[in-house]
């Protein structure tokens, strides 16, 4: 049986290799960005509501994969956690 880990070495390269690390990157984006869409979801807010909420007049999010800065992240989870 081939591991997971060893699937994505062979085809990514070993963790620290920039393909591998850039892989790694977007994937954990993807899962954050979709934990907030379902939470934002669950609210029932749209993007703007949202972004008015956490102060963020522009934020938009087309594609939550390109929104990257990391302050924008601890806001948004708290007021969604609760």
């Amino acid at each position: 049986m081939i591991r997971v880990s060893d699937l994505k070495d062979k085809t990514l390269g070993k963790v620290g290799t920039p393909k591998r690390d850039k892989y790694e990157r977007e994937l954990k984006l993807e899962i954050i960005a979709e934990q907030i869409k379902q939470l934002r979801e669950e609210k029932n807010l749209t993007q703007e509501q949202l972004g008015e909420l956490i102060e963020c007049k522009e934020l938009k999010f087309p594609n939550l994969k390109t929104v990257q800065p990391i302050l924008l992240w601890a806001p948004l989870l708290k007021y969604l956690m609760h």
